[in-house]
């Protein structure tokens, strides 16, 4: 059992960081699993940490062709679904991710006792 538990745990971790929109676009993500982009914790995590780091971060840098751009303008364009307006949002959404698993917890622990006799 404790197998299945860690087969069935990197799995779900590899498609919460592959649909969170930081290593694929949400654009680029088929419209049949939009859906994990949006209930996807993961996203609303980075988003809010991403955007509030560097929303107006003025430090310069230099791309490959030579360009120097600001980090913030750089964030905006790798990133252009994410915005700063978002994360009170995004924190009331982690708020209900927490208080819906526990909610959870809590009914399995109440009515999924095996030790029944």
């Amino acid at each position: 059992m404790s197998l299945s538990i860690l087969a069935f745990a990197s799995l779900s971790m590899s498609i919460f960081s592959a649909f969170s929109g930081f290593m694929i676009k949400s654009n680029a993500i088929p419209p049949f699993w939009r859906f994990a982009y949006w209930a996807n914790p993961f996203h609303y995590t980075l988003e809010a940490v991403i955007t509030t780091q560097f929303h107006q971060a003025d430090d310069l840098v230099t791309l490959l062709n030579g360009k120097q751009v600001t980090v913030g303008a750089l964030i905006i364009h790798a990133f252009p679904d994410w915005h700063y307006s978002n994360v009170p949002f995004d924190i009331l959404a982690l708020v209900l991710f927490v208080v819906s698993t526990c909610i959870l917890r809590y009914l399995c622990l109440r009515y999924c006792r095996h030790d029944k006799h």
